[in-house]
């Protein structure tokens, strides 16, 4: 359901494998039928502490959670999209003799659309009075672009499983992490900044547990949460040996 063949979900970009919706999932006639479906598949794995194959990226979580997306969220998922605002925000358009409107260029399967960002955007001429509204409006469009009717099907599904009133506790990054677990981990930065407590890096107990966790690390593609346990029941059974 996850694998960006079946064009229900994209790629954040070349160089970011993280999941987004695909604005062009149109094409399966019962692409919301499926959005719920999944909505529903990735609240129970949720609901019952399961992992899913595949991660979506942070605004997408940031989404889940009704948590307000910002420009900096861009980066992580189009950061030439995100530097192209920035220099908007850090520049004098008028000096600079850039001619921008309140309406926007954007390919869906090789149709060219043209999004105005509010009525009449097409004759709006963004200004340096208002060209803050026209980032805001930039950002909050670049997240929500053909995707809107998905998400909510998405969200529906997912919420008859888990209300996210449950999730308001939590961010962004740690309903990624009871989802995904941790997809990148540093054994030699975890070994450089332990505290060892009654123990030497060189006692029998502190290696053997270094070598069960360096073995689920390099056997996955994943860091469980609930390997934690697991080390400490191996550490209590040989100290108790």
């Amino acid at each position: 359901m996850l694998n960006p063949m079946y064009c229900l979900f994209e790629y954040a970009s070349k160089n970011n494998y993280s999941l987004q919706i695909n604005p062009a999932s149109y094409i399966n006639p019962h692409h919301l039928t499926y959005f719920k479906f999944v909505g529903r598949i990735i609240a129970l794995a949720l609901f019952h502490n399961k992992y899913i194959d595949k991660g979506f990226t942070l605004p997408f979580y940031k989404r889940i959670l009704d948590k307000p997306l910002t420009m900096l969220d861009l980066k992580s998922i189009d950061e030439d999209f995100y530097n192209s605002l920035k220099w908007v925000k850090e520049n004098d358009l008028e000096e600079c003799g850039l001619e921008l409107y309140f309406a926007h260029e954007f390919d869906v399967l090789g149709e060219v659309k043209i999004h105005e960002l509010k009525p009449g955007g097409e004759d709006i001429l963004v200004t340096e009075e208002n060209k803050e509204e026209y980032v805001n409006s930039m950002v909050s469009w670049r997240f929500t672009r053909g995707v809107e009717e998905q998400f909510k099907s998405f969200l529906e599904g997912f919420n008859e499983i888990v209300p996210i009133q449950w999730l308001q506790y939590f961010d962004e990054r740690e309903l990624e992490l009871i989802l995904v677990g941790i997809q990148d981990f540093d054994i030699q930065d975890w070994q450089a900044h332990t505290i060892y407590r009654n123990y030497r890096r060189s006692d029998k107990q502190i290696q053997c547990s270094g070598s069960l966790l360096l073995i689920s690390v390099t056997s996955r593609d994943r860091v469980c949460c609930s390997l934690l346990p697991e080390l400490v029941d191996f550490l209590l059974a040989d100290l108790a040996s």
